[in-house]
C-alpha cells in the first residue's frame, strides 16, 4: 500500500519571499488548491493564512510589489492566470485585475525572486488550559493587546503610529 503522505508532500510547490523587513509572503499550491499566508517575521507565524481553488501552477508564481499593495500572479494549465492582492495581511484572490492603475503599475514593475521552501509555518498550539481555579482567587482585568494592521508588531493604546513600519494608527482607532 503506498504512503499518500509522501506522494502528497511530493507534488507540493511552496514559495516564500519578503513582503518588508516585517513580512514574508509563502504560497503553496498542492493539486488545485493556493494556500496564501502572511508571516510575521518577529514570531514567524502566521498573521493571515487563506486557501482558494486556483487550479494546478504551470509556473512559479511572481511577486510584483506596487505602490499600495502587493501582487502575485499565478499561471495554471491552460495558461489561465489568478491575482492575489495582499495590503498588510489582507489577502484577496482575482481571476482578472480590474483596478486600472494597478495593471498599469503591473506592466511596468519588475517582479521579486520567490524562493522554493519545504512548508508554510505552523501556529504553535495553545498553551493547556487550567483544570481548576484556586477557590478565594480575584479575577484582575486583562490588558487588551494592540497590534499594527500593517506589520503585525504590538502597539501601545497612546501610539499615534507604529514604531516599527510608521503605519498611521490613527485612522485604524476611528475605523474601529
Amino acid at each position: 500500500m503506498a504512503d499518500t503522505t509522501t506522494l502528497v508532500s511530493s507534488s507540493t510547490k511552496t514559495y516564500t519571499g519578503a513582503i518588508s523587513p516585517y513580512q514574508s509572503l509563502y504560497l503553496s499550491n498542492q493539486g488545485t488548491i493556493t494556500t496564501v499566508a502572511v508571516v510575521s517575521q518577529q514570531s514567524g507565524y502566521p498573521q493571515n493564512s487563506i486557501q482558494f481553488e486556483t487550479g494546478e501552477w504551470t509556473d512559479p508564481p511572481l511577486m510584483y510589489p506596487l505602490s499600495t499593495n502587493l501582487v502575485i500572479v499565478i499561471v495554471m494549465t491552460g495558461s489561465t492566470h489568478s491575482f492575489f492582492q495582499i495590503q498588510g495581511t489582507q489577502i484577496q484572490m482575482q481571476r482578472q485585475l480590474k483596478n486600472a492603475d494597478a495593471i498599469a503599475q503591473l506592466k511596468i514593475a519588475a517582479p521579486r525572486t520567490l524562493q522554493l521552501t519545504d512548508r508554510i509555518p505552523s501556529p504553535p498550539p495553545p498553551p493547556p488550559r487550567p483544570t481548576a481555579k484556586p477557590e478565594n482567587s480575584t479575577r484582575k482585568p486583562r490588558a487588551v493587546k494592540r497590534f499594527c494592521t500593517q506589520c503585525g508588531n504590538a502597539i501601545h493604546p497612546s501610539d499615534r503610529f507604529c514604531a516599527y513600519c510608521g503605519q498611521n494608527l490613527m485612522s485604524a482607532k476611528g475605523a474601529s
